[in-house]
This record gives structure tokens, sequence and C-alpha cells, in this order.
């Protein structure tokens, strides 16, 4: 699959987690463009530092950092599976529509499989709309 095209469906999954936020009444700063993704290279380090000390929030901004700002999807692959460790349904749904972007395997459709399963009593809504997202992707693969 074309990079331009999976950035593009990462774009539209952060704009989806950022909508879920906003209906949930998350206050967010406002914030244009790549700056939401862009950190300093001490930012950066900060960040990794409290994701490798357990801190889910820093995981799921380092994996935005590759993912939208440096387009570096293996590194982002590597913070988000870190971020999604966490009961967050946004990080765990993002995982999966990132994982449904990898090559069709085996344990990448278990992973999906289980990050669905632990997305259903944290938040059901959404964990429903990744099922169905997720069985249209296979059905469409066959």
């Amino acid at each position: 699959m074309h990079v331009g095209t999976i950035v593009r469906a990462l774009v539209g999954i952060a704009l989806l987690c950022a909508g879920f936020a906003i209906a949930a009444g998350i206050d967010q700063p406002a914030l244009s463009g790549n700056s939401a993704f862009l950190l300093s290279a001490q930012q950066l380090k900060q960040q990794e530092d409290l994701a490798r000390n357990g801190n889910c929030d820093a995981a799921l901004k380092v994996s935005h950092y590759y993912s939208f700002g440096q387009h570096k999807l293996a590194k982002a692959l590597l913070w988000l599976r870190l971020a999604a460790r966490c009961p967050n349904a946004n990080a765990k749904a993002e995982l999966v529509y990132m994982l449904l972007q990898q090559p069709r395997q085996v344990d990448v459709a278990n992973e999906i499989d289980r990050l669905v399963a632990e997305l259903k009593p944290i938040d059901a809504a959404q964990a429903l709309a990744v099922e169905q997202e997720v069985n249209r992707s296979r059905a469409a693969a066959h």
C-alpha cells in the first residue's frame, strides 16, 4: 500500500479521535496543521522517557509524532502498541486501523481481534464502529 494512502488514513483516524474527544467534552487546545504532531528533540526525549515509564498519553503523543509529523510508520506502530496497552479506547482503535494497513498475517489478525475485544468494555460504541471497519476490511481482502 502506498505511504500516502496510509498517512491519509492515519490523519482521518486522528480527526475521528479528536471528534470523539470533542463529543465527550474533553478540552483540547486549538492546534493547526502538523503543529499538533511536532516536538523538539528535548520534548521528544521527555515524552519517550515518560512513555517507557508507563505514561500511555506520552506513548500516544510519540506515536503521533512519528506517524503524522515524521511519516515513520514503523516507529509510530511501536509507540502506538505501547499506548494501546493502557485502557485507552482511542489508542486501541488507532492501532487497529493502523494494523489494518499492514500485510495480512495471522499474528496481525489475532492482534486486531484482541484489541477489539479489549475495546468492548471500555467503549462499546467505538468498539462496534471499529469491529465493523475490521469486517469491511477483511471482506474486501477476500
